[in-house]
């Protein structure tokens, strides 16, 4: 080889270490750019891997859950009552006000729970009484399994097979107990909930106006756990519409782990519909999703077989598939039903604290075969309060005065399927 030969591939030699080194630099600063966004938690390391999927052609599968996690926001009720020595004072068709009271008084709650025992039998009539004494009440909008609303507030009570729409914390003989009614009548627990914390919040809160049906002789027809507020006359107007639009639909089979760009995707007169080997998604046009499981895949399946594992999925199925879309509207857990080797769970809108109610009932209804969800059925719905328009109610005494005996009395919306809502008193019953 000549000299000239040689010193041209000595050159290329050079060159290519060069190259080979500067590659090894960039390498070099992707991984501590990576490292250093792990440990500051700033990368949604679950969209990288979404978008990993997408890239290579393959499906990004949700992850199925794998721990029972400790979320306090999951069990805000929808209304909390505090009885102290000013008086009654009230948290309720404000979502701001509600939550920061719940902050306050939630962990009240949660350590009575993780400490409750001892359940006996109550009437009635004797946990009206006692809810016009001193003390916190928390309303839920359906039955709540105590292990379900426990484990979102990062407590135990896996030992006790109750459940309740109405808690009551109360002092007994120097201690804090726990009063719950529900449908299966009242209970009353002994707790180890710390009674000087509890004595100390019942004086933060000043009197408001508002009262028990069981406090005021005008109310006495109707369930004495009715929370009156007499100075609302009116609500906020709301309108509805449909999220439904191509956007929506990319979306939403993508966060189910489905392919929207797929060869199994079409288009009929009902709908978009997505097909796999082993579960079908269909969005109708009206937004009602569909979500069928029928081979039974563990994709879509709760950490464990039970009702705090498989309500606490569904609300994390919800969270990641409704995001933005609710508007001013919250979904709440409104329901468990266990027949023929199925459990079924139930959540629904609540608008400024307030139900919304649908013609087909429940927003959501997931089915369950242990600890796989076969069926998902979800209509969602993007609701917006008017800050300017209010639609005028009965005043409360006057519907207290012509509801049948006996029933609970709150404020609820109505979602027939058009754009503005219509308001007014629920009947609900105890």
């Amino acid at each position: 080889m000549s000299r000239r030969g040689e010193g041209r591939s000595r050159r290329r030699a050079v060159e290519a270490c060069k190259s080979l080194i500067i590659v090894l630099l960039l390498l070099s600063v992707v991984l501590l750019a990576m490292t250093a966004a792990w440990y500051s938690g700033s990368v949604d390391w679950g969209s990288l891997s979404q978008l990993t999927a997408r890239l290579s052609g393959q499906t990004a599968i949700p992850p199925r859950q794998d721990a029972e996690p400790a979320l306090t926001d999951a069990a805000q009720p929808v209304a909390v009552t505090v009885l102290g020595s000013a008086g009654r004072a009230s948290f309720h068709g404000d979502f701001a006000a509600l939550d920061g009271a719940f902050e306050s008084l939630g962990s009240l709650l949660a350590a009575a729970l993780d400490t409750a025992s001892d359940a006996r039998k109550l009437t009635d009539a004797a946990l009206c009484a006692a809810a016009t004494e001193p003390g916190i009440g928390f309303y839920y909008p359906g039955e709540m399994p105590l292990a379900v609303l426990a484990a979102w507030l990062d407590a135990d009570a896996s030992e006790l097979n109750l459940s309740g729409s109405f808690f009551l914390l109360t002092e007994q003989s120097g201690a804090v107990e726990l009063l719950l009614s529900g449908e299966g009548g009242g209970w009353r627990l002994t707790t180890e909930a710390n009674v000087t914390a509890f004595r100390d919040v019942l004086d933060d809160y000043p009197a408001d106006g508002t009262f028990l049906a069981a406090e005021s002789e005008a109310f006495r027809r109707v369930d004495g756990l009715t929370l009156v507020d007499p100075a609302v006359t009116a609500v906020a107007a709301a309108e509805a519409v449909n999220p439904h639009d191509d956007a929506f639909l990319t979306a939403t089979a993508t966060a189910l782990g489905f392919n929207p760009y797929g060869e199994t995707t079409y288009q009929d007169d009902t709908g978009t519909v997505y097909t796999e080997t082993d579960c079908t998604l269909h969005i109708a046009a009206d937004g009602v999703l569909t979500l069928r499981n029928q081979g039974l895949s563990a994709r879509f399946a709760a950490a464990a077989d039970g009702d705090s594992e498989r309500v606490e999925y569904v609300r994390s199925l919800l969270e990641s598939l409704a995001g933005a879309q609710l508007g001013d509207a919250r979904l709440y857990f409104t329901g468990l039903e266990q027949a023929e080797g199925e459990t079924v769970v139930t959540f629904s809108y609540y608008l400024a604290g307030c139900p919304v109610e649908q013609p087909q009932g429940t927003a959501v209804r997931a089915v369950f075969q242990g600890r796989i969800l076969s069926e998902l059925t979800f209509r969602i719905r993007t609701y917006t309060l008017s800050g300017t328009e209010t639609i005028a109610l009965m005043p409360a005494a006057q519907m207290a005065a012509v509801a049948p005996a006996g029933l609970r009395l709150e404020i609820g919306y109505a979602d027939t399927g058009d754009t503005a809502l219509s308001a007014g008193w629920l009947r609900q019953g105890t």
